[in-house]
């Protein structure tokens, strides 16, 4: 199994509603890697959550987020680590879905569980 260290640690810098919403991404099967919203740029998208995307897109400075990110402490990292997953978008998601499932379980540890934390996040995005 590839690393992932970078990953976890990557994901703890997520807010609470981000990291849910890089779950509900990553759960109905469109956390991509070659999209600005993968694993890293899904963090401060300012936009919904993309699939694959063409980053040759005429409209690519929408996708600029992802950059930033690709440049803070383990950014770059993370996004490689996230590649080295799997061959495939499918293989990647299910091997990160787990570890984005034990960072929320992680934040839960405190006064709250993890499904209190997942209810009042997904509801957040819903709204």
């Amino acid at each position: 199994m590839p690393e992932t260290d970078a990953i976890e640690l990557f994901l703890q810098t997520y807010d609470d509603q981000a990291i849910v919403a890089l779950l509900d991404h990553a759960e109905k099967g469109k956390l991509a890697y070659s999209s600005c919203c993968c694993i890293i740029g899904a963090k401060k998208a300012p936009h919904a959550l993309q699939a694959a995307i063409n980053f040759l897109h005429p409209h690519a400075q929408e996708f600029y987020h992802h950059q930033v990110e690709r440049a803070e402490p383990l950014g770059a990292a993370a996004e490689d680590q996230f590649y080295r997953l799997g061959e495939t978008d499918e293989e990647r998601r299910e091997r990160v879905i787990p570890i984005v499932h034990a960072e929320i379980s992680r934040r839960a540890n405190g006064a709250q569980s993890a499904v209190s934390i997942l209810d009042r996040a997904k509801e957040s995005v819903a709204a």
